[in-house]
């Protein structure tokens, strides 16, 4: 066998159009990427980061060759795991296209635990998003809190519901604008069941209760859900609380939790999410891939 036919990408013919990323290209090329100049029936991999802007040239890919098109996030995923991963997740695909549902988010992680840090990040680059580690990256859209950053009201110092100083999560909070969203874990699952992307405002980590404090109910709310609930019939389950009071949610160990969090009204939930770490595609061929990817991780 000789040293190329053992690299990475040995096996890998590519065809590039809509990417221009040279450095990592010469990486590519290095664990043995071949390029090629022209769309040949020999070709293995077209790779494109902006489907919309070449989707004239990519057609021919498509309906000739069948050529699958992926974005440059497979070639650093692979080269993170290691591994040839699936191509499924990565498909670089038109913005009308409802499979990679975060392909306009690059997250970045604030405060989640380690394990739920790596599923978390199989999750949302499974379906289309990116993953970054720096928090002050330009191209960061939403940062994943587990906890809000609470402040002690007795001598004003900077606390958390892990009962520490977290640096990350103060610097999230001192960078969150228009543009860079602060959210729950919630607001992904809450997305995927509603196949859609959801108002980032209803997922902010400070709509989180510490669970040693009494919940704060609105009486009168509670009064109209009770007699509304009265004219339902009597084995329908009802709920005491109403989705509308996110700030009772918990996250702080969101896929260990024992109950999962209720969506707001407007998140009709879709067959398949039973729970944070289940994909909503009933497709068993992307069930395995998901777990596949998650246990490279």
């Amino acid at each position: 066998m000789s040293t190329n036919d053992s690299k990475l990408f040995s096996s890998i013919k590519y065809f590039t159009t809509g990417f221009r990323d040279p450095t990592l290209e010469s990486i590519f090329k290095q664990n043995g990427a071949i390029r090629s100049f022209y769309l040949t029936e020999t070709t293995t991999h077209v790779i494109c980061d902006d489907f919309d802007s070449n989707k004239s040239e990519l057609e021919q890919a498509i309906e000739i060759y069948q050529t699958p098109i992926v974005n440059s996030y497979w070639i650093t995923s692979c080269l993170k795991c290691n591994t040839l991963l699936p191509i499924d997740p990565f498909r670089s695909v038109d913005s009308n296209n409802t499979e990679h549902l975060f392909r306009s988010c690059t997250f970045a992680n604030a405060n989640l635990l380690h394990e739920d840090h790596y599923k978390i990040y199989a999750l949302v680059t499974y379906y289309g998003g990116r993953w970054i580690t720096n928090l002050n990256d330009s191209n960061c859209t939403h940062i994943i809190c587990a906890s809000a950053l609470l402040i002690n009201n007795t001598d004003g110092e900077i606390m958390n519901n892990h009962r520490n100083n977290d640096e990350r999560l103060h610097t999230a909070y001192g960078i969150q604008s228009e543009k860079i969203h602060l959210i729950t874990p919630d607001w992904i699952i809450d997305c995927l069941n509603a196949n859609r992307l959801l108002n980032e405002t209803d997922y902010h980590p400070d709509l989180l209760k510490d669970p040693n404090e009494p919940m704060d109910i609105d009486d009168e709310e509670l009064d109209d859900e009770h007699n509304n609930n009265q004219s339902t019939d009597e084995h329908t389950p009802t709920k005491t609380i109403t989705s509308g009071h996110r700030s009772q949610l918990i996250t702080k160990n969101f896929f260990n939790q024992s109950d999962q969090t209720t969506p707001p009204p407007s998140a009709e939930p879709v067959s398949g999410i039973n729970d944070g770490s289940n994909p909503p595609d009933s497709s068993v061929r992307k069930k395995k891939i998901f777990f596949f990817l998650l246990n490279k991780i």
